[in-house]
């Protein structure tokens, strides 16, 4: 059923109207459901029939009226509504739920809760859900000034609501979508200062700043003319800020949450002049509604593949503003092997920034989390140079507004749903147009001499590009000569990176162009093993000076040979660097060769050593050796400066050390990922650094030298731990603990013994731990390595928790503190801290865990550590949770859940909101409540996080039964405990059976409610947690026999 007062007042139920009487029936009618379940006065209700009017016999008309109302809804619905009459007056007995306008009212209470969590395009879809609960004007057919003023008021609320959902979808960046809808409104509401503001803000946004600034005048006038006043403070300064040209104005904003901004752009720099393909782009970019839109644009080396679906990216921006991504899956690289779909997953979802240790090794569960997170984005992927289908088929979308463009050379006949765009080369006008902008507009060339040039050229891109750079470069500029050139040129290219013979004669001319130097230069830069290079990582391969190789960049910049890639870097397209690696072979001796490669690799190893000090400075390694120290290194004096250099470089420096394990460098290998352990810990980089250490042990195996044996063990063992890979951790621990204790190194042994103790925790093994724990602090303490000692004190208050010895926690955990801050490590304070607070909290003591997690805080706030920060603010939300400070506790949790959102950790988002929701249930905000616990049930099934289901589960019941839904509620809580069980989560199993309890209570079963509640304090107990005392006190008010019995 379903009674509507937006609208005429009606009752449908089965599908039909149901017939409510005469207008003064259906005036009672309309009153009563203002305020379901809530008594009416009868006073009232004859002053709003007869406004402030009645006759003489009102009571009894009024009785008339409520016999036929309450005849008419028996006839329409049985007895499953009640109007009942009191002394005082009468009540509908009604579920709001079944009301429009109590549905509406909801609808926006939630959409504010989520807006101020910055999830503005879930808040516009329950508005506009809200929105279309109207079927006309409220209270259609009734009359009255009583019905008049809620008619106005309803209107208001109608109004605010619109507005607020405009505001979200300008903050998601939906300015053009908004520019018709705004003008009709206002229209209506000629004067209304909110929509005005947001008509200004869609058309500066939409790039129409012109007719933003005329609105603004003729508002002004208006409001000047009509009634004497300015417009508004808000309103003004929105004409200010338009005037100035505010580019925070025009920011498309979907990824702004609470101040951060979160909208990933890993696309390459535009340095690629483009022209044409109009009627192209039209097929990539057109409008597809709110499903994945998959494209294929195929075609030959050279034709402008890459340069098309980059240029689609950047023209479609404003309608995917949730980002743009760029993924080179490298299958013709001759310098790269070509990317396998678990690798390509786990690059997207770093580019998400989705924390390594949140991404699981199954290629099915990496899939599942990659489409999770595109499903709640509107976003362009670029898949560069595939070549198969099933290394396509698992990066694909499900769902979501996103729009992905695949490059390939070759058909991929099997992703069914594709558009497959085949793309030729330029038409000849687009081609003279591409050689001109290149080779310089003033230039006065033959029309005709262009013409040849460019079908000499196949009329390819990269090979007009090139052809044309070359010719920027001749002063005079001579075509003729260049033309002639290229016609009896016999080249054709052989070997890696085979293409069209069409591209070979422009490589050849450009490649002649170049000075002997910047030729040589070339030459090395096409034996690099990485994917990209700096400035100084040329210096190193050219062996000359870092003005030196800044020359040669330029020149092959201005040639076309060389790209610009990201971070001040620099790359090859891939038919380049197989020319360039051909020229090396023929031209170059090999030593030559290996000795540039040899010094790229040193360059990497000195650079990554330094860097390495600054960041961690506590750090026990080994002594690298560098045979040729570099010419040029970037200042590194910092935290800063070396994260920054380490965050550009990191992949390059394991490419390096890859081909370094697989050739004559074995022992750089072993100290490039040496160097680099410490950086890819932090950053938790997992998959890399596996591969990496895993090559780097069996290359000092080959060595024969065991303290690198025991150290490349070691290491590998961490970040296995740390990979969830636990199986191969104890083993390789326990491997380089033999070897150090053989060699008589204390300290490595400590370290050894340290990573056995973590090896047997993480297993759930404490008291083995334990003692692994005792005999390192003990080797730390021989070696003096007093943060050593200090790490192995923290390790044991966490296993001495875990085994319920709260006393010696506490008591590790502070020593701990003190040495960390004897030492000046930092982040061992921070993390301390942190875990102190947790368990303060636990025993209740809120204002030492809230101090601790604020001094933490601070630290990760200088030191950095973005999930460190969201994990503080969540605890420091509980903390204000648990005292009743339910503002400050929800600023809390929204913080972390902003910054959970933009590292892309899904499993935290969930748990953060099922917290959100909990803090409203306290409040008794039990709509608010519900979006948040359904928010969080959503994502942890799209991630199959069966804990978080469980803890959104009991959320939702626990809304259920808040709200007087006690079946609904008993059916989600015995749900829950089914689930709970499965897993094993005996606190969960706990809280769902207290809920159950409160619930039986509610529906007068006390014998079930002990029942329930009894089996909660046995948990409870056993677990040791505070909640015990509550349930036995819940126990005793419902049995009060039950406190002698147990006393």
């Amino acid at each position: 059923m379903e009674f509507r007062v937006l609208g005429p007042i009606e009752l449908w139920s089965a599908g039909q109207q149901r017939d409510l009487g005469p207008t003064r029936a259906r005036c009672v009618l309309a009153t009563l459901l203002l305020t379901p379940r809530t008594i009416v006065p009868a006073d009232a209700l004859i002053d709003r029939l007869w406004d402030m009017r009645p006759p003489p016999k009102a009571r009894e008309s009024l009785s008339v009226y409520i016999a036929r109302l309450r005849g008419s809804l028996r006839q329409a619905l049985g007895d499953s509504v009640r109007l009942a009459g009191r002394a005082s007056g009468y009540m509908l007995d009604v579920d709001p739920e079944t009301v429009d306008l109590h549905q509406f009212r909801r609808l926006r209470r939630q959409a504010d809760a989520l807006t101020a969590s910055g999830d503005y395009d879930h808040a516009a879809l329950l508005l506009r859900e809200a929105d279309r609960l109207w079927h006309g004007q409220a209270l259609a057919g009734i009359r009255g000034d009583w019905v008049a003023r809620m008619r106005d008021s309803l209107e208001e609320e109608r109004r605010a609501a619109i507005g607020m959902r405009i505001e979200c979808e300008l903050e998601l960046g939906r300015h053009a979508d908004l520019v018709g809808e705004l003008r009709h409104l206002l229209a209506q509401y000629p004067l209304d200062e909110t929509f005005i503001a947001h008509q200004m803000a869609a058309l500066y946004g939409s790039g129409r700043p012109g007719e933003a600034l005329s609105l603004y005048r003729d508002t002004r006038s208006r409001l000047i003319d009509e009634q004497g006043t300015e417009p508004g403070a808000t309103l003004s300064e929105l004409h200010q800020r338009i005037l100035r040209r505010d580019p925070q104005l025009a920011v498309r904003l979907a990824g702004r949450r609470l101040g951060r901004v979160s909208r990933p752009d890993t696309l390459p720099p535009e340095t690629v002049e483009f022209v044409g393909r109009s009627e192209e782009l039209g097929l990539l970019i057109r409008e597809h509604g709110d499903t994945p839109w998959v494209s294929v644009i195929e075609g030959m080396p050279g034709v402008g593949k890459t340069a098309l679906a980059i240029q689609a990216a950047r023209l479609a921006a404003g309608q995917y503003p949730d980002g743009m991504f760029y993924l080179n899956l490298h299958a013709h690289d001759p310098a790269h092997p070509s990317l396998d779909a678990a690798e390509a997953l786990h690059r997207l979802l770093r580019m998400l920034t989705v924390p390594a240790t949140q991404i699981p090794d199954a290629i099915g569960e990496r899939a599942a989390l990659w489409r999770a997170q595109l499903s709640r984005r509107r976003a362009v992927v670029i898949l560069d140079d595939a070549a198969r289908h099933d290394q396509i088929r698992p990066l694909l979308p499900v769902a979501g507004r996103c729009l992905i463009l695949i490059t390939t050379r070759r058909r991929l006949p099997d992703l069914e749903g594709a558009c497959v765009l085949t793309l030729d080369v330029l038409s000849i006008n687009d081609a003279i147009t591409l050689f001109r902008r290149i080779a310089g507009q003033g230039m006065a060339f033959d029309e005709d001499e262009i013409a040849a040039a460019v079908q000499l050229c196949g009329r390819l891109p990269l090979a007009i590009q090139l052809t044309a750079g070359r010719l920027a470069q001749d002063y005079p500029p001579r075509l003729a000569d260049l033309v002639e050139e290229l016609a009896q040129s016999p080249a054709r290219l052989r070997g890696p990176g085979a293409a069209s013979p069409d591209v070979m004669p422009a490589f050849d001319l450009s490649y002649r162009a170049l000075e002997p130097d910047h030729q040589r230069f070339f030459r090395r830069l096409g034996v690099n093993p990485c994917a990209h290079v700096s400035l100084q990582a040329a210096a190193a391969l050219g062996g000359g000076t870092l003005a030196e190789a800044e020359k040669a960049v330029a020149a092959l910049l201005d040639h076309h040979l060389l790209a610009r890639g990201p971070a001040r870097q620099f790359r090859f397209h891939d038919l380049i660097r197989g020319y360039a690696a051909m020229r090396a072979a023929r031209e170059d001796p090999e030593p030559e060769q290996r000795q540039a490669v040899g010094r790229l690799i040193d360059y990497y190893l000195h650079t990554a050593d330094q860097a390495d000090r600054v960041l961690h400075p506590f750090r026990h390694r080994m002594p690298v050796s560098v045979t040729h120290p570099p010419a040029a290194s970037p200042a590194i004096g910092t935290q800063e400066d070396a994260a920054g250099w380490l965050e550009s470089e990191w992949r390059n420096i394991l490419q390096a050390a890859q081909h370094a394990g697989r050739h004559e460098w074995k022992r750089k290998c072993a100290d490039l990922t040496h160097v680099l352990a410490g950086f890819v810990e932090i950053r938790a980089y997992w998959d890399e650094a596996i591969a990496a250490h895993t090559l780097a042990l069996q290359a000092c195996r080959d060595l024969g030298d065991p303290a690198s044996i025991a150290q490349a063990s070691l290491e590998l063992s961490e970040v296995s731990q740390q990979a969830g890979r636990h199986e191969a951790t104890l083993p390789l621990a326990e491997e380089a603990a033999a070897i150090y204790r053989s060699l008589g190194d204390r300290r490595g042994e400590a370290e050894a013994l340290d990573q056995m103790g973590m090896a047997h925790q993480r297993a759930a093994r404490s008291r083995e731990a334990l003692a692994y724990f005792h005999e390192a602090r003990i080797a730390y303490r021989d070696s003096a390595d007093q943060r050593g000692v200090a790490n192995t004190l923290s390790h044991s208050g966490i296993a001495c928790w875990q085994l319920g010895r709260y006393p010696d926690a506490m008591g590790h955990l502070r020593d701990a503190l003190s040495l960390y801050r004897d030492v000046g490590d930092r982040r061992g304070e921070a993390k301390t801290l942190n875990n102190l607070g947790r368990m303060q909290l636990y025993f209740g003591y809120h204002r030492d865990a809230l101090e601790g997690y604020q001094k933490s805080l601070e630290i990760f706030s200088e030191i950095g550590g973005a999930q460190n920060e969201a994990i503080l603010y969540h605890n420091i939300g509980s903390v204000y949770h648990y005292k009743g400070s339910y503002e400050e506790g929800l600023a809390a949790y929204r913080r972390a859940l902003a910054i959970y959102r933009d590292i892309g950790d899904l499993p935290d988002e969930a748990d953060v909101l099922n917290d959100i929701g909990a803090i409203y249930q306290s409040a008794e905000c039990y709509d608010e409540a519900l979006i948040y616990h359904e928010k969080a049930r959503s994502i942890a099934e799209d991630i199959g996080n069966l804990s978080h289901q469980v803890t959104a589960l009991r959320g939702i019941a626990d809304v259920r039964r808040g709200s007087g839904r006690y079946s609904e509620a008993f059916d989600l809580y015995h749900t829950a405990l089914r689930l709970a069980r499965e897993i094993g989560d005996p606190y969960e199993e706990a809280k769902i059976l207290e809920g159950i309890g409160e619930t039986t209570v509610k529906s007068q079963r006390p014998d079930a409610a002990r029942i329930a509640f009894r089996q909660a304090l046995d948990i409870f107990e056993r677990l040791g947690v505070p909640e015990a005392e509550s349930a036995r006190i819940r126990i005793e008010t419902l049995d009060p026999a039950f406190g002698r019995r147990t006393s």
